[in-house]
């Protein structure tokens, strides 16, 4: 008999035992919130209740800026608890993976007929294998528990920026309809100035008729200003988990900032370091690696019950130890081996398939980025200084009664557009740099379909929506 056996048995019995008082509650969960918090400095809210509730009133009571947003979806939203009790289901298979094999008994007793007495055998065994397996099911249960933490922490960034996007758009859609409420002025300010000249026979009915138009066209626009900008609040109060008298009372801090000096150097190879989904999809490889192992070993050895019995016979007690052995000789695990290695396959295609994303949602928001901001500094720098210079000027010549009036109302509807447009690519700018924040706290934000910003995006917009809505 090999004297290091009992020695073995023993330290596996001593760690299923340590180890299943170890797996805690919060295991998994308290790794995906670490995670979050390093990652990105916000906090996801725990179980105190109380200091929860006192941070979220907190936000609430100032006015409510990106980083806020962010925050307070961590603290609020119930995306975020559904995410981390994902991780829950998981720890339950760790603990279950570190479970002791129940003992099996047996009794059975003998009646003898025309006599008094009664033989009676009582076994009780432990199956030797399962016991064995322990590690190699430990094994793989914890990388699936470390992946599923990944994983959760990832979501749960994607939670706390996507609050930062819908921020974004909702400031962009205020400042939007601050602007359509000007257009809708100085619309109408043209449109009765045109009317009283029209009346003193001094414009052709044609001009006045132009005028006019352009006056509903204006308040149709203000109309969708509005709902987009209730939408934009909408999706901010989803985002950040808000309803009732919260949803309505919140203020935001004021308009969307200039784009300033933010720069992701070398964006790709850091994308593939950070990512959390390519760190989960490793730790599946790792746990389906070691579900391989343990099919291949499940199957093969024998299943062998090792324990202790007792048998009265004739009124006497004898007692002996028992072994019970199941020889694999129809079954060796095939079926288990072949969905693990499977699985492995699966988890290897579907990162070098995360990895293609990741590298190519890098090489678009750097793009993205930094057009997005030259575009809305040359806007600054140089097309709304120009705007405002034409207007100076056309009101200089209006004075000197050398342009119409219409003339300074079209010169202020062209510096007005102007301004939406440079709305549109801070606005871009924002939702495209909140994007690579995630990806380099190793979220994976998905890559935007619509096109990018170009002077008279806005008008174009508009005329498709009012194209969709004629249908």
């Amino acid at each position: 008999m090999n004297p290091g056996a009992p020695r073995f048995q023993a330290a596996v019995l001593l760690l299923a035992l340590a180890s299943s008082g170890c797996v805690g509650s919060s295991a998994g969960m308290a790794a995906a919130r670490d995670t979050v918090h390093r990652r990105s400095g916000l906090r996801v809210a725990g179980d105190e209740a109380a200091d929860t509730a006192r941070a979220r009133k907190e936000i609430l009571s100032r006015p409510i800026t990106a980083d806020a947003a962010a925050r307070l979806a961590l603290l609020n939203s119930p995306e975020v608890q559904a995410a981390l009790a994902e991780v829950g289901v998981v720890r339950a298979g760790l603990v279950a993976a570190l479970r002791l094999p129940n003992p099996e008994a047996e009794l059975a007793a003998n009646f003898h007929p025309g006599e008094d007495t009664v033989d009676l055998e009582l076994d009780a065994t432990i199956d030797v294998l399962d016991l064995l397996l322990i590690p190699l099911r430990a094994s793989a249960a914890t990388d699936d528990l470390d992946a599923a933490a990944l994983e959760a922490a990832s979501t749960v960034l994607g939670i706390a920026y996507r609050a930062k996007v819908a921020f974004f758009e909702y400031q962009a859609a205020e400042q939007m309809l601050e602007l359509r409420k000007t257009v809708l002025y100085a619309t109408a300010q043209s449109a009765d100035l045109a009317g009283k000249l029209l009346e003193a026979g001094n414009v052709p009915e044609l001009d006045a008729l132009t005028e006019r138009a352009l006056f509903e066209e204006s308040r149709i626009a203000l109309t969708r200003a509005e709902e987009r900008a209730r939408s934009a609040r909408e999706r901010v109060n989803i985002a950040l988990g808000l309803h009732g008298k919260e949803a309505a009372a919140w203020r935001t801090s004021g308009r969307l900032a200039d784009p300033d000096a933010f720069e992701a150097p070398q964006l790709e190879p850091r994308a593939l370091e950070a990512s959390l989904r390519l760190s989960a999809l490793r730790k599946r490889y790792a746990a389906s690696a070691a579900r391989a192992n343990l099919g291949w070993a499940s199957g093969l050895l024998p299943r062998v019950g090792a324990g202790f019995g007792a048998e009265r016979d004739d009124g006497e007690w004898g007692y002996g130890p028992r072994v019970a052995i199941s020889v694999p000789l129809f079954y060796q695990g095939q079926g288990a081996v072949d969905a693990a290695k499977a699985a492995r396959a699966a988890a290897e295609s579907r990162h070098a398939a995360v990895a293609t994303t990741v590298r190519a949602t890098a090489r678009s928001l750097t793009f993205r980025l930094r057009t997005a901001r030259e575009s809305a500094l040359f806007y600054k720098h140089t097309l709304l200084p120009l705007r405002d210079r034409i207007l100076d000027e056309t009101l200089r010549q209006y004075n000197a009664m050398n342009f119409p009036p219409f003339q300074v109302l079209s010169a202020k509807r062209d510096q007005v557009e102007t301004a939406e447009d440079y709305i549109e690519l801070v606005r871009e700018y924002w939702i495209t740099r909140a994007q690579t924040e995630l990806l380099m706290a190793g979220g994976l934000p998905e890559m935007r379909e619509e096109p990018f910003p170009v002077e008279g995006s806005t008008s174009e917009a508009d005329e498709e929506t009012m194209d969709e809505e004629g249908h």
